[in-house]
């Protein structure tokens, strides 16, 4: 939805998919110092696949091994990064790039939706 929204507010998006190409560590420290804990996926069936152990390793060790753990999408817009689809991030993408679709970079896992042409994965460069 966020891929659509964007390319229909003519913004240019480059989307990375975190599974093939998985954000460096200085990415995931800046996410989880943005935006805590809200950045882990903590019902997926990757969570419920670690053991207890594990699920008390520190964060950013945890998104390194299983990036899909990560909520998406991330957007890097202008310099900040936004988590999820909400209509306050919408708005403030929407609204902040408006003409510079340079400034946007987004995370994601999987394809882009079918009948969508993109730059690339997360028109925002995911890191």
């Amino acid at each position: 939805m966020a891929l659509k929204a964007l390319a229909a507010a003519g913004q240019a998006v480059e989307f990375v998919d975190v599974r093939a190409t998985p954000p460096g560590r200085d990415f995931m420290a800046l996410l989880l110092e943005t935006h805590g804990s809200a950045a882990l996926i903590t019902r997926s069936t990757t969570w419920r696949g670690l053991d207890a152990e594990a699920r008390q390793a520190d964060p950013r060790d945890l998104l390194e091994a299983h990036p899909a753990l990560m909520k998406r999408p991330v957007i890097e817009a202008d310099g900040t990064l936004y988590l999820g689809w909400t209509d306050q991030v919408r708005a403030s993408v929407i609204g902040c790039c408006a003409g510079r679709p340079d400034k946007i970079r987004s995370t994601d896992s999987g394809p882009p939706p079918r009948n969508t042409r993109y730059k690339s994965t997360n028109t925002q460069k995911a890191r």
